[in-house]
Parts: C-alpha cells; sequence; structure tokens
C-alpha cells in the first residue's frame, strides 16, 4: 500500500493524496531521483537540440520527467533550486523515523503496562 501511495506508479486522486506525504518510499524516491538527474543531463533522441548536438536533448523534455512533474516530483527542471537539493527529502525521511520509532515505542508501552495490570490482578 505504501508503494501506491506514494504515487510514482499512478496518479492518486485528490482525496488521497494525503497519504504519499506519510510514505517513506515517496521521500527515498524523490530524493534519489533528485540526486541523479540534473536538468543539464543530455541523452540520445532522434532530433537533436542545437545547444547539445544533433541527436542529443536534454532530459529536461522526456516524458518520464514530465510524468514525475505531474506527480509533484519536481526532477531536472531549469532554473528551479528544489530540483538539486535533497534537504527537504532527508528531513522528512528523519522526521518520518522518529514518529514511526515514537508510535512503536508509545504502542510496546501501553501493551507492557496492559500486562504488568492484569498480571497483579489475578
Amino acid at each position: 500500500i505504501s508503494l501506491v501511495a506514494a504515487g510514482f506508479f499512478t496518479k492518486l486522486p485528490p482525496a488521497l493524496d494525503w497519504i504519499r506525504y506519510i510514505s517513506p518510499f515517496y521521500w527515498s524516491f524523490r530524493g534519489i531521483l533528485k540526486s541523479c538527474f540534473k536538468w543539464n543531463d543530455t541523452l540520445e533522441c532522434f532530433k537533436g537540440s542545437a545547444e547539445v548536438g544533433a541527436t542529443q536533448c536534454y532530459l529536461e523534455y522526456h516524458a518520464a520527467i514530465d510524468q514525475y512533474k505531474e506527480r509533484g516530483i519536481n526532477v531536472a527542471t531549469y532554473n528551479d533550486p528544489t530540483s538539486n537539493t535533497v534537504y527537504l527529502e532527508y528531513i522528512c525521511l528523519v522526521l518520518l523515523l522518529l514518529c514511526m520509532n515514537i508510535l512503536i515505542f508509545l504502542k510496546a508501552w501501553f501493551v507492557c503496562k496492559s500486562f504488568e495490570r492484569q498480571s497483579n490482578g489475578a
């Protein structure tokens, strides 16, 4: 469910769009894409650009990059400072890890307390 909620296979309906922000897969995938692809990266194509060569095109204009942008993952975008930095992704992953660990600790603590009450009462 977390992979589907991350939104890199499908576009989520607006009512469920918030779910991807609590998915560690979303933040990890987004950070990996930003680390790997830059706006000035090129790829081989049939009709190239005058700036990079006859058979080269900027990665920014590839259909896959456009699909990521539609899903809210800004990667390989010219003149967008957030498409090259991964600070937000790192911070969100650390916060998710801390929140999940706190929730697991609280759940274990409450379960232990309930067992303790049951053993004291019996």
